[in-house]
Formats: structure tokens, sequence, C-alpha cells
């Protein structure tokens, strides 16, 4: 996302500063099951939050056309318990965002790649029509920042607390594909990923 440091963190949806954003979001439905969806949330926040620019009006929400693209009978590797993402084993995922290259155009793109090498395979899925950026958007607007964590109780729908859990390991931020074979910190890699610039940790 991009977060531009002011107001209360705690409220930056409400305060109007942390557009745009990319949710890869995996969740269970007990009426659709195990579900994967692509949320997109663009700038202005104001205006443009559930990005009104994108083709359809797509924010990735509801009937959109990136809902649902993981449905629970589709893969073996899918949870086996209500909001748990339990199948045993690590799995490796990829994305690649990019901006808008002028406010207002619509040529931004998404790639994710699941258990897949992005320097040989195919993206599991990609998009490169995305308007992150509307024609009044701040052009001072960039990637900055990125968060890991799940959505398992919201005090508005009245929902109660569940479990949730996960484990991660070796998150990596890169300028520059990263392959399959690297490990943070091991032997036999003759560069490391280029390392973001700008990049400040909370």
């Amino acid at each position: 996302m991009h977060y531009s440091r002011s107001g209360n963190f705690f409220s930056f949806f409400g305060d109007g500063n942390s557009a745009p954003i990319f949710l890869w979001d995996f969740y269970y439905s007990t009426t659709y099951g195990n579900r994967l969806s692509n949320i997109y949330r663009c700038s202005l926040q104001s205006s443009d939050y559930y990005c009104p620019n994108n083709p359809g009006g797509d924010g990735g929400d509801g009937s959109s056309p990136d809902a649902a693209l993981w449905p629970g009978t589709a893969y073996a590797d899918t949870p086996i318990t209500p909001g748990m993402y339990a199948d045993t084993n690590w799995h490796k995922l990829d994305v690649y965002i990019k901006l808008n290259s002028a406010p207002g155009a619509n040529d931004g793109i998404l790639a994710w790649w699941w258990d897949a090498d992005p320097n040989t395979a195919p993206p599991t899925f990609t998009r490169t029509n995305i308007q992150w950026m509307s024609a009044t958007s701040d052009t001072q607007r960039g990637w900055n920042t990125f968060g890991i964590g799940g959505n398992d109780y919201n005090s508005f729908s009245g929902a109660t607390n569940g479990e949730q859990w996960y484990a991660i390991d070796d998150v990596v931020v890169s300028t520059t594909p990263i392959p399959n074979n690297y490990v943070i910190g091991g032997a036999g890699h003759t560069s490391r990923p280029a390392p973001p610039t700008g990049l400040k940790v909370r």
C-alpha cells in the first residue's frame, strides 16, 4: 500500500491516507467454501477508493471477476479447517505490483505466482489494466508499506473472536524476481535481490 504517515495509523482507512492498496485475500465462507479474491483500493481514497475507473468498476469485491479464484475443489492444498491455511506444507507466494504509468492511465499491473518461479513460469494470475491512481491522484504516491495479517474479527460485522493462525518465513521485498532456490543469508548466491528504497518499518 501507500501510507502517507499522517493521521492515526489505527484509523488510516477513515483518515484517507492509505491508498492505493492491494490485498491478497484468502478466506473461508460457510456458503462458498475456500476462496481467494484480489482486492484493489485506489487513490483518491475520498472518491476512488473502490476503483470505479477499473474496467467494470472493479474493486475486487463481491461479484468481481477476480473473486472466487480459488474454489475449494480446485486444489488439494486448500485449508482443511475454517479460518486456517492448514495443509501441513510450506508454500511460496510471489507478488508483483506496479503503479499505472500516470494518474488516470489504465495500465497498472498485478501479477502473482503460487508455488512457482517467477523467473520461468507464467503468473498464476495477472492483470495489466488497473488504475491505481485516478486522474486527480497525488503523483507522489507510491508503494512504501506492506503488512501481513488477518481480518478474522471485525467490530462492524458483529462477528465474535475466532481462531486464526499461520506461520510465515523468509519475507523478501525486492525490485527483481526472486528465484525459487533463493535462501535469505544462504550460501551459493552471488548477489541478493535488490533491496527497495525509501522503505520504513513501523
